[in-house]
């Protein structure tokens, strides 16, 4: 009986190894520079890597940092002057509107469309943003309600840092 189990194993195991080798020879081969595996999705994405779009798109994405950066500053400052809530609240609604109305200004022209496309996506998604706090007068409400515009942000923004790394853009420090 133990030399019939070890012999379907032997078995199993060799045609187990000759079919994970016929199948690698079958697949195609991809280019490493061309191509990368993305992670949680199954496709291959390509990557277009080109020096002056990516220097176009890394330039965005540092303006559009320095303008967040910007933007936090101001609301720091306010907390920094204890101003009242409901004047926090007021003034964190112009400013962002502010931010917003700087940030989606920024030259997309000659960028790739599906940057561009994401790039509206994610000012789009400041807009609304920007509306709804000019439209909110309960704190209380606003809070709760905020989330699922910092979430639409985050996802816009990460869409747009996944298409800028596929043209080969640097990252900028404070992107994330």
């Amino acid at each position: 009986m133990k030399a019939k189990t070890l012999i379907s194993i032997i078995a199993f195991v060799t045609a187990f190894s000759i079919s994970v080798g016929i199948a690698s020879l079958l697949q195609p081969q991809r280019e490493e520079h061309s191509c990368f595996w993305a992670l949680g999705r199954n496709k291959v994405e390509e990557t277009f890597e080109n020096p002056e779009v990516a220097a176009k798109i890394t330039a965005l994405l540092e303006e559009d940092i320095a303008n967040g950066n910007l933007r936090d500053t101001k609301l720091q400052q306010l907390i920094n002057d204890a101003v009242e809530p409901s004047e926090y609240e007021s003034q964190k609604a112009i400013i962002t509107r502010e931010y917003w109305q700087v940030s989606s200004t920024i030259e997309t022209e000659n960028l790739p469309d599906d940057f561009v496309r994401a790039w509206q996506k994610h000012m789009q998604a400041w807009e609304k943003y920007a509306d709804f706090l000019e439209d909110s007068t309960r704190a209380d409400y606003k809070h709760c309600g905020e989330r699922k515009y910092h979430k639409k942000i985050s996802d816009t923004w990460y869409e747009v840092l996944r298409i800028a790394k596929q043209y080969g853009a640097e990252i900028p420090e404070g992107a994330y």
